[in-house]
Order: structure tokens, then sequence, then C-alpha cells
């Protein structure tokens, strides 16, 4: 008996070994695929008030992080703060596309980490410019450099009013392309189908003079507003410089398709003269709903998004029960209405109960809506056709004596529809072909505005920033320190006895000594915040935002010591190389001058020069400010 009881503990002490080794917190996923889907190996751990940054995050105990559940990010409604990490490794060096596949999250910060420190951190969200994006997409997308057997940390930081959703995905960039065609494709039907909806039903609102159509036409319009603004394709291509009606859209246009919705369904069943107990409900609705949209452009994002929801769960089955009351009463019409309706319930509901956590997030459950709502504005089409129908064949009987011109106007007027199909198709076309036309342009402007800014920024021959990107980027962390009241500090490096090193090897010598300590000084500075450039000759100046005098001081010698170190190899011979380094450290003003403050770390170079070389001097003329090797 002790023998079972001990093989049995054996067994499950080995089982839950298993189960720890390939848990999401203790293994790094191997890039294999040109598609990953990234959730069911995420982690998260939250951050109820936002106070951590990513070094105290960064050294989280592995029992601190928790696994979602179903292995899919969707906490619903939250607006905390949550931090998600994952590790990744590639079997070969190759560039990658980390894909959010969800436009509606306010704030992301997303850090690349490795061994040695942080790689890349990127800073969007729903609530930046829509040009501040890493890439230029509907979807927040970050370009990932792996390197061959190299475990590189991602951890991202999320903060949203909206439904918490994490669909992320790694892909290789060719599969990304071929992906992001089909969606085009998908987007494109979709748009096309509200377009040619809004024309035709236009225009036999103005053959008509009915204004169901015309409540129609706002009703699809605003719809498919809506539905774009989901996927994040109105922010990209209508409104991409005001995150601020970016943010407010949405609410907007829920609301706005709700009061169409209501005042069509007035028109279309006529519940004032069929229904006298529905009709002052719905026409409250109505009021309510108009001024709920109105309010929408003022009050915040999260209480107008539960106000569309709160109207979202009663109207859709509202309209949905007296559609089946008017089908019942035998209103042919009134069967595609409901039809529709709850077609676009069906794919509501679907959404609502995906972005509420309840459903599991895939490409259906997202554009439910969508579907939904295609075949609802068609079958509302088709409605509205069997209601003129009905309407047409009671005015034939009652009026037998104009069969003959009615028959002539119906030609006339199949004609005409024909025609205007005829043109919507071509204008589909055209739209459609200059839309391409458009996307290839921006790519390529976007393209070779981003080559033309890294090739002017960039010194050419030591591949640090040049002098003017060291103007721009001091005036920003100038008035950055004066508003946020902190340190600054510069210091300015000058190779030792360059024109005589020179003289005596040559310019190309000189040249590789510039090379060789360009780069010691970049890797001796890799905070995300301090900046290297060429200040002019074998000058070299450094930014150091945030960092108090003994920081810098460290900083400085470790400098000093690494430069000294360095041993050049030209024509076999070893040049060994020194600098002077000359620091500023201040606290700026709104009076100070940010020219003196380079102009002191001129003067500390100066001194550092007269004592001797080799050695770091501070911006005070005190000698003891003078530090050795």
């Amino acid at each position: 008996m002790k023998r079972l009881y001990l093989n049995i503990t054996l067994i499950l002490v080995n089982l839950y070994l298993l189960l720890v080794a390939v848990s999401p917190l203790n293994a790094a996923i191997l890039i294999k695929d040109s598609k990953t889907d990234l959730q069911p190996f995420l982690v998260y751990y939250i951050d109820d008030i936002g106070s951590r940054d990513i070094e105290e995050i960064h050294r989280l105990d592995t029992t601190d992080w928790q696994v979602p559940e179903n292995q899919q990010v969707n906490f619903g409604f939250d607006e905390r703060f949550y931090w998600f990490k994952i590790e990744l490794s590639s079997y070969q060096n190759k560039q990658y596309i980390l894909q959010i596949a969800y436009s509606l999250l306010d704030n992301i910060d997303l850090y690349v980490m490795n061994k040695n420190g942080i790689l890349q951190s990127y800073h969007t969200g729903d609530l930046y410019l829509f040009n501040q994006r890493p890439l230029n997409h509907r979807n927040f997308l970050f370009p990932l450099d792996m390197k061959k057997n190299e475990v590189q940390s991602v951890f991202i930081r999320i903060k949203t009013s909206g439904a918490l959703q994490l669909p992320i995905f790694i892909w290789d960039k060719n599969e990304f392309l071929l992906h992001e065609n089909k969606m085009s494709l998908f987007q494109g039907v979709f748009v096309g189908i509200m377009l040619v909806m809004c024309l035709y039903n236009l225009f036999l609102f103005f053959s008509l003079k009915d204004k169901s159509y015309l409540i129609y036409v706002g009703f699809v319009l605003v719809t498919a507003l809506f539905q774009t603004s989901l996927q994040g394709l109105t922010y990209q291509y209508l409104w991409p410089n005001s995150s601020w009606w970016n943010g407010q859209s949405i609410a907007v246009f829920a609301v706005a398709s709700l009061a169409f919705a209501i005042y069509f369904t007035i028109s279309f069943l006529k519940l004032e003269k069929g229904s006298t107990r529905l009709f002052p409900l719905f026409r409250l609705l109505g009021i309510l709903a108009v001024a709920i949209t109105i309010s929408n452009f003022f009050i915040p994002f999260h209480w107008g998004i539960n106000l569309a929801r709160s109207l979202g769960v009663i109207v859709p089955p509202l309209i949905f029960s007296i559609g089946v009351k008017c089908w019942l009463k035998g209103n042919l019409s009134a069967r595609y209405f409901t039809i529709a309706w709850f077609l676009l319930i069906v794919g509501t509901l679907i959404m609502v109960f995906t972005k509420s956590g309840i459903l599991v997030s895939n490409w259906l459950t997202e554009n439910a809506m969508a579907i939904g709502s295609v075949f609802e504005v068609i079958l509302l089409s088709l409605a509205l056709a069997q209601n003129f129908t009905e309407e047409r064949k009671k005015r034939l009987v009652a009026q037998e004596n104009l069969l003959t011109s009615e028959r002539d106007l119906r030609m006339a007027n199949e004609k005409t529809l024909f025609i205007q199909l005829e043109a919507n198709e071509k204008l589909e076309l055209k739209v459609h072909e200059r839309t391409i036309e458009l996307e290839t342009t921006m790519k390529q402007l976007s393209e070779a505005n981003t080559m033309l800014r890294n090739l002017s920024a960039r010194d050419g021959l030591t591949g640090v920033y040049n002098r003017r990107a060291f103007d721009e980027r001091f005036e920003l962390e100038w008035k950055r320190a004066v508003r946020s009241k902190s340190k600054l500090a510069l210091i300015m490096v000058d190779i030792d006895h360059f024109k005589t090193l020179n003289d005596r090897y040559g310019h190309q010598a000189g040249d590789e000594c510039l090379k060789k300590v360009a780069e010691v000084i970049d890797h001796s500075f890799n905070r995300p915040g301090d900046f290297v450039a060429r200040y002019g000759g074998e000058e070299f100046i450094i930014i150091l935002p945030e960092v108090h005098k003994e920081g810098c001081t460290f900083c400085a010698n470790r400098l000093l010591k690494n430069i000294e170190s360095l041993a050049v190899k030209y024509n076999d011979e070893i040049l060994n190389i020194t600098a002077s380094l000359g620091v500023s450290v201040e606290s700026p003003d709104y009076n100070d001058s940010p020219h003196f403050f380079i102009e002191k770390a001129d003067r500390a170079l100066y001194h550092a020069k007269k004592q001797g070389r080799n050695r770091v001097a501070f911006d005070s003329d005190d000698v003891e400010n003078i530090s050795n090797k």
C-alpha cells in the first residue's frame, strides 16, 4: 500500500513538472510559422493605479504573472492598467511584424528587451495621432527584428476606456501582405455594398419622394461609418489628424444608427396610423436617441459607449417585436424587415458578447455585426421594394383605367434603375481603382519621407546623429526639462591630439578613429532618452535627460575609460586614443539660455584640456571638479 502511494505521488509530481515546463511563464516561443497566434502564450499582470514602470515590471517574479483563461485575452470593459508579457525566439535572423488586431485600444506602450536591456519601445493607441503609429495601418503594427536563437521579451502596457481585448499575432512580412489583401477585399466589398445601397435608395427617394428611403439612406450611411470606425478604417482614411473625434465618433455613430433605425421603423411600418399605443413610445425613444447622439460630442467616451450599449439592448429587440407583429397581421414587406433586424440583432449580440469577454474573439465574432449589417441593408432594401410593390398594386386596383400608363411608367422605372445600377458599378470600379492608386502613392511617399528623414538626421561618417538633429533634440529636451523642472546634462567629448594623428597617419586613419569613438560613445549611453551626436570635427556631444550630477559623473568616467581602452588597428599599427570630456548639469529655468548651457559644457571641455587632457571636467572653475582618470 505504501509503495502504491509512493508511485502515485511520483506520477503527480512528474505531471506537475511537465505542466510547469510547458507553461507560458517558463518558455520562449520559437517562431517557425508564417503566422503565430500569441494569445495562448501571453501572461498578464494588473497594475491597478498604473504606478509601475518597465524596469519594475521586468523585475517581477514569475509567480506575479497570471495566465488568461481559455487562452484568450478579453477582459471586457476594464479601465485598469494591464501589463502583458511574452518571450520570443527565432531560428534565423529575420524581421517580423507584431500585430495587435484591435484598433480601439486607447494607450499602448510596447517594449522589446533582451538580456542587455531595452531594444525598442513604442507608444501608440487610438488617442494618439494616426501618423504617430510605428507603421501606417488601421491596426497596431510593430516591426520586430529577431536574431537567430536570441530570446527577446515583449512587454505591453494597455490602458483603455473601451473593451480590453488583445488579439495579437506575429507575422512573416510576405504572409501579412497576403492576409491584408484578403481583408482589404472583404472591407472593400462591405463598403461597396453600403455605398451602392445608399446611392440606389437615394435615387429612389428623389424619384418617389418617400421619406422612408431618405431615412434608410441615413441609416445605411451611419451604420457603414460605425462599422468602419470599429475596424479603424475611418481613422486611417477620413480623420487621421483628429484623435479626439476618432474616440468620440464610435459612440456618436452607434447611437445615431439607432436613431435612424427608430425613425425608419416609424415611417416604414406607419406606426403613427397603425399602432397608436406604440407610436408614442417610439417617438420618445427617437428623441432620446437624438439627444444622446448630440451629447456624445461632449461627454467622455466611456459614458457615451455605455449609453449606446444600454440603448442598443432596448431598441433592436423592440423593433424586431413590432416587425413580427406587423408580419402576423399580413404585411408582406414586414417579413423582410423582421428577418433583417433579426440578423442584425444576432450579429450585434455576438459582437457585444465578444467585447464583454463572454464569447471567444476571432474573425467571425469580430465581424459578425458587419456581416449582419450587410444582410440587413440588403433585406431592408428588399422590404422597401416590397412595400413599394404593395403600394403600387393598391394603386393599380384603385385606378384600373390608368393601367397602360402605369405599365409604361414601370418600364421607364426599370430602365432607369438598370442605368443607375450600371452607373453605380462603374462608379464603384473607378473608386476602387482610385483607392488603390492613392494607397500605393501614399505608401511610396511614406517610405521616401522616412528614408529622407533618417538620412538628413545622421552623420554620414560615424552613423550617429548630426549637428542639426542635435539642435532639434536639444531644444525639445530643454523645453521638457523646463516644464518638468528636472535635471538636464550635456557631455562634450573631444578626441585628444586628433590633428596630430591626422597629420601623422592620414585622414583615413582619422576617419577610422572617429568611427570607433562614435561607436564606443553610442554603446555607452543606451537609456531610451539618451542622445549621441557628432558636434563637429572630432567633437561629440551627449544629451542626458533626468540625470543627477553623481550619475552623470559615473557615466562620463566610464566613457573616458572605454575610450582610453580603445585600440584602433590601422595598417598594422595600433592607434591609442584618449579624449577630454566637458560636463554641464543644470535644472533649466524659463529665463535661462540653452546656448549658454552649451557654452558651459564647452568651457568645461576647455578646462579638461587645460589640465592635461584625458580627463573629465565640470562647468565650475573649481579645480576639485576635475576628475582624473
